[in-house]
């Protein structure tokens, strides 16, 4: 695939990026690109939408109120940041924000698991990922030091039936801001 492109990335080094990606996996699989279909990509890469699932601000409301810092980490469109803001009120937002095309890679890869341990003040085994993907959101973060839980909403690809939370809510239980790892207690968590 696509190695992870040089720093200081760009919005212009993204797309490029992203571009050479798209042509990589198209030529493996005998697809060819036209300009039509490069164009629908471009355009799905930069105006993708993001909502917000019913329990999150409940939860997040939890999180702040025990004073549990939070981080965003998504291989997400451009402007996932902008948007993740917008949709909630201040004293709710990320601590930090680990966007893919910030750091010069997407998840799995090793940058963007380093870039989060530089970012929060706790160690990695005290740090909780939360996700929907297998891959990126639980098995790369645990090689990576950190705890690891999937989100299924009962319809993650490749997970076993009744792993992991069906929501966000079993997580308000998991953290403690002064509890250093004890019994799978942790003090900052990465969405």
């Amino acid at each position: 695939g696509a190695a992870p492109f040089a720093a200081p990335p760009s919005l212009h080094g993204f797309l490029a990026w992203q571009e050479k990606a798209w042509f990589e996996a198209a030529d493996y699989a005998g697809v060819p690109v036209t300009d039509r279909l490069l164009s629908l990509l471009r355009q799905v890469l930069k105006s993708r939408v993001i909502c917000l699932y019913p329990e999150v601000l409940e939860v997040l409301a939890d999180l702040a109120r025990a004073g549990v810092p939070w981080l965003a980490c998504s291989n997400a469109s451009l402007d996932v940041g902008p948007k993740l803001t917008a949709l909630l009120p201040p004293e709710l937002r990320p601590q930090h924000t680990v966007l893919s095309w910030q750091v010069g890679s997407r998840k799995p890869h090793r940058r963007m698991y380093d870039t989060v341990r530089k970012l929060l003040p706790a160690p990695p085994a005290e740090t909780l990922f939360v996700g929907d993907r297998l891959d990126c959101d639980v098995r790369a973060p645990r090689r990576h030091g950190f705890q690891a839980v999937l989100v299924t909403r009962d319809k993650t690809p490749g997970a076993d039936p009744g792993s992991g939370w069906p929501d966000l809510r079993p997580l308000t239980a998991r953290v403690d801001p002064g509890v250093a790892g004890a019994g799978g207690q942790v003090r900052h968590a990465a969405a």
